[in-house]
């Protein structure tokens, strides 16, 4: 049987890493989860009152600004980690940095994405409240692929 090199296990590694990283959704909220609901599902499912409304789409948009760029930078790192991984002889540290750089932009994104909830959390009222921790809770259950 053939020796497995340092430089395959990596490959091997980063690779099986990206692949249960996309299947789990990435981070703590999966962000493609929460706006394939849409913020009329929230509207509709907290009973929002207008004035709410109107701070609850300020902060989407407040939101929209700071995610984007960061969704963007992070399709770009993945489609230059998986050129690098589909090379014959992939560097081991460009791998490993693309890798770095993956996992820092989804804990930006992550951070960004729990101080956004935090946010909307504060709008509500209390039974509100509850309702929108159930919705974060089912989003999270029932992974998207």
């Amino acid at each position: 049987m053939k020796a497995v090199s340092n430089r395959n296990v990596i490959r091997i590694l980063v690779a099986l890493n990206l692949i249960l990283a996309s299947f789990l959704g990435l981070g703590f909220l999966n962000n493609r989860k929460l706006s394939s609901i849409g913020p009329e599902y929230l509207i509709k499912e907290l009973q929002l009152d207008p004035n709410q409304i109107r701070q609850y789409k300020g902060l989407l948009d407040s939101n929209k600004v700071i995610l984007d760029p960061l969704l963007e930078e992070l399709k770009r790192t993945k489609k230059n980690l998986f050129a690098q991984i589909s090379q014959e002889n992939p560097s081991e540290d460009t791998l490993l940095k693309l890798e770095s750089a993956n996992n820092a932009i989804q804990s930006k994104i992550d951070r960004t994405m729990l101080k956004h909830m935090r946010e909307v959390y504060k709008i509500c009222e209390p039974s509100q409240k509850n309702k929108l921790l159930d919705v974060i809770h089912k989003l999270n259950e029932h992974p998207q692929h």
